[in-house]
């Protein structure tokens, strides 16, 4: 058995990502939760939820202040898009969801990276071979530089696909 062969056969296309639709709904629960919450709880989640989370905070360092703002963006935009309030500033409304949709994506990668291991753990053969590459391959992928160069990449792809 080709230990490479193997890796490859179980990484991610773009089609069918699922550690990345993993990120996705973890994200998008984290968003529904708290819209859900806001006006019975003023915002403030209850302690199993926080516990539910708090890994991905760590991993993205987008803290529950983080994501409470975004979601009052969210409302914002909600309710002058309704017209319930329409005299809210429609541009400031924009600059803060388009800002607070980027920031995501710039601190997905912690979280993709934790989740991705974990699926490599459930697809991969297992024998000390497979570990090692396994190690390996995630050594390389929670790097930094390499993250940074990915951030990048996409930031440059999304810019030439609003050019284009």
């Amino acid at each position: 058995m080709n230990n490479i062969s193997d890796l490859l056969v179980v990484l991610p296309d773009k089609v069918t990502n699922i550690t990345g639709k993993k990120v996705r709904h973890d994200f998008v629960r984290i968003i529904r939760s708290l819209l859900w919450s806001w006006g019975r709880h003023q915002g403030v989640w209850g302690d199993d939820f926080l516990l539910e989370t708090k890994k991905i905070f760590e991993k993205t360092s987008l803290d529950q202040t983080w994501w409470q703002d975004f979601t009052a963006a969210i409302m914002c935009q909600s309710m002058h898009q309704t017209d319930h309030l329409s005299e809210l500033n429609e541009q400031r409304i924009n600059y803060a969801i388009n800002s607070y949709n980027a920031t995501p994506r710039s601190r997905a990668w912690g979280w993709y990276v934790y989740l991705f291991a974990e699926d490599l753990q459930e697809r991969l053969p297992k024998d000390s071979e497979n570990n090692a590459l396994k190690a390996a391959y995630l050594h390389c992928m929670s790097n930094k530089q390499w993250i940074e160069y990915k951030r990048v990449l996409f930031q440059s792809q999304k810019n030439e696909d609003v050019a284009a």
